[in-house]
């Protein structure tokens, strides 16, 4: 059994675009992983507090000194 040139043609061009596929899958991954890892290695802190620890807690149970 043999196959003819076309046949080769077609199986060869068929197997470059699975591949491109594969790699276009493959890079948008790999970007949106990249992407999720920036955003959580870049969080900052909402609360930007001069109290903290005691004094915190002291102002939570007593209210603000005026």
């Amino acid at each position: 059994m043999t196959t003819s040139s076309s046949q080769k043609k077609a199986a060869a061009l068929a197997l470059l675009k699975s591949s491109h596929a594969q790699r276009r899958k493959a890079a948008s991954l790999a970007s949106a992983t990249a992407a999720a890892a920036v955003s959580l290695a870049s969080v900052s802190s909402l609360i930007k507090s001069i109290l903290t620890g005691h004094a915190w807690v002291r102002e939570l149970l007593c209210g603000h000194p005026c």
